[in-house]
């Protein structure tokens, strides 16, 4: 009596686990960008934090808002050399940068890198004469308009 598996049995193995690959790869992708987009979302609270906290101590705002120095923020972000704005960066591949006018960004970068446009982008728009904050988001190079950000109070800007 021969002990083993006969070759369709083999095959027939292989198909099962390529089948549960395919189905369970892009959930796992979609996963990985949701915990992606969350950390982006935290970073641009705890700017928009910053920013309106500079207005309240100074009055107005600088007109050159320093992301590490006057907006105190509590991410591990680094300076990246060569970019206009100045983009501070985590190894996640999040970046971030502050304009003048209380306007913060937050970039995903993990795909594209330092050169091109980002992944995709979230961002703040002051309102002097209110004082309010309005949400937008910016889908580039990766889509995550159907990760519920409407209901977060984000609006679509459309594609880069």
């Amino acid at each position: 009596m021969n002990k083993g598996f006969t070759l369709i049995e083999l095959l027939v193995v292989v198909l099962i686990i390529g089948i549960l690959a395919a189905v369970a790869l892009p959930q796992y992708q979609k996963a990985v960008e949701k915990s992606r987009l969350a950390e982006a979302q935290l970073l641009l609270s705890e700017m928009e934090k910053g920013a309106n906290l500079w207005v309240m101590q100074n009055g107005m705002l600088s007109s050159s808002l320093d992301i590490t120095d006057q907006m105190d923020i509590e991410f591990d972000l680094a300076e990246e050399e060569g970019t206009t704005p100045t983009l501070y960066c985590a190894p996640s591949g999040v970046c971030a940068y502050a304009l003048s006018d209380g306007n913060v960004v937050v970039e995903m970068r993990k795909r594209s890198g330092m050169s091109g446009p980002p992944d995709y982008s979230l961002f703040s728009n002051y309102d002097s004469d209110t004082g309010s904050r309005e949400r937008g988001y910016q889908s580039c190079g990766v889509d995550i308009s159907n990760f519920g950000l409407e209901s977060l109070g984000y609006e679509s800007s459309g594609e880069c």
